[in-house]
């Protein structure tokens, strides 16, 4: 694949979509308290020791948090390459933030 189907990929890379009429939290309260979530399993992840980290239940549950932002944000896609969660466990806790808001910056929870 190159670059250029890359850029105009599905924004969710053929995952389920379907619209909703919904009633409740706005959206983005959600997205902001899965951001939080993020932010403070990335923190905990980098301070265990490398060998757990693959095998800890925090890792899944970083992983689950990273999906339901992603899939709020509209941008599931980002995350396609299987090496990508532990590409963001090894960023700094400055660069994670950074790269959630480009998630921001770059998703919508409207669709």
């Amino acid at each position: 694949m190159n670059q250029d189907e890359d850029l105009f990929r599905d924004p969710n890379d053929g995952a389920y979509v379907r619209e909703q009429l919904r009633t409740g939290p706005p959206l983005e309260y959600v997205c902001e308290k899965t951001r939080r979530t993020l932010e403070s399993l990335h923190a905990v992840l980098r301070e265990l020791p490398g060998d757990s980290v693959r095998q800890s239940e925090i890792f899944h549950a970083f992983v689950n948090a990273l999906t339901a932002h992603l899939a709020l944000n509209n941008m599931l896609a980002v995350v396609n390459d299987p090496d990508a969660r532990e590409r963001l466990l090894r960023m700094s806790r400055e660069g994670f933030e950074e790269w959630l808001d480009r998630v921001d910056r770059g998703g919508s929870v409207c669709g």
